[in-house]
C-alpha cells in the first residue's frame, strides 16, 4: 500500500488508478493521500504525561514523524436516490478486496508502464471478486 500511496501523493497514476476502480465498478470517484502527523493520529490514545515521558527518553523524532493516509471518495445519494455530492472515507473503511485492489494498483501500473515483471502468489486471495472474474 505504501508504494501506491506515495504514487498518489506525487500525482503519478492517480487517473489510471481511478480508471481501474471504475472498471471494477467500486463506486470510487476519487483518491487522495494526505500527510497526518503522528501526534495528531495518536492524540486521543496517549496522555500528555505519556508523550512527555517518551520525549524525555529521546524518542522525540517518533512524535514528529508523518504518516500518509489514503482517502477514498464515493458519491453520496439522498433518500430519492439522487446524487448530492461526495463523501470521503479512510482506506481502512473499504472492503478487503477494495483495499487489495488499490494496494496492487501502484505496483501493477509500475510494472506495466516500465516493462517489468511481477510475480503473484494466490492473486485471487482477498482481491475484489469483480476483478478476479474480469481477468478470467
Amino acid at each position: 500500500m505504501g508504494f501506491t500511496v506515495q504514487q498518489i501523493r506525487e500525482g503519478i497514476w492517480t487517473e489510471e488508478i481511478l480508471r481501474l476502480a471504475r472498471e471494477a465498478d467500486l463506486g470510487i470517484t476519487g483518491v487522495s493521500a494526505r500527510d497526518v502527523s503522528v501526534p495528531d493520529v495518536l492524540a486521543n490514545g496517549f496522555s500528555m504525561a505519556c508523550r512527555d515521558r517518551c520525549s524525555s527518553l529521546g524518542n522525540v523524532h517518533s512524535w514528529e514523524r508523518v504518516s500518509r493516509k489514503l482517502k477514498i471518495r464515493h458519491r453520496r445519494f439522498d433518500s430519492a436516490g439522487e446524487s448530492v455530492g461526495e463523501t470521503e472515507f479512510d482506506i481502512q473503511d473499504e472492503s478487503e478486496g477494495t483495499q487489495q485492489l488499490i494496494a496492487l494498483a501502484g505496483p501493477l501500473l509500475d510494472v506495466l508502464k516500465g516493462a517489468k515483471a511481477m510475480f503473484f502468489d494466490e492473486l485471487d486471495a482477498r482481491l475484489h471478486p469483480r476483478l478476479t472474474r474480469r481477468g478470467a
